[in-house]
C-alpha cells in the first residue's frame, strides 16, 4: 500500500468514494507492525510515517467506544465498535 497504489486509494478518498477511519491504537498498531524485524525491509521508517501524515490530514478521527462484547480477540471487538459510527452523507 505505501508505494506504487497509494495513489489509486487517494483518488478514491479524493472523490469521496472511500472515507479513512482512524484512531491512536490504529496508527500505533500501524508503526509496531512495521517495525517487525521481517517487515522494516519491506516499509522504511520514513515511508510509514509519511503515511500517517497522510491518514491525520485525511482520516476521520473515532475513538471506539466500549461495547458488551465477549471475545478473546480484541480486533474483533474494536471492529465491531465501528460499525456503530453514524454515517456520513455526502
Amino acid at each position: 500500500m505505501i508505494g506504487k497504489r497509494l495513489q489509486f486509494i487517494k483518488d478514491l478518498i479524493a472523490s469521496h468514494q472511500l472515507i479513512v477511519i482512524i484512531s491512536e491504537q490504529l496508527l500505533l498498531e500501524l508503526k509496531m507492525v512495521a517495525q517487525r524485524p521481517k517487515l522494516k525491509e519491506y516499509f522504511p521508517e520514513q515511508k510509514v510515517e509519511e503515511l500517517i501524515q497522510f491518514l491525520l490530514a485525511v482520516g476521520q478521527k473515532h475513538e471506539p467506544n466500549l461495547i458488551n462484547l465477549v471475545s478473546r480477540d480484541q480486533k474483533t471487538i474494536f471492529y465491531l465498535t465501528l460499525l456503530k459510527l453514524p454515517r456520513r452523507t455526502t
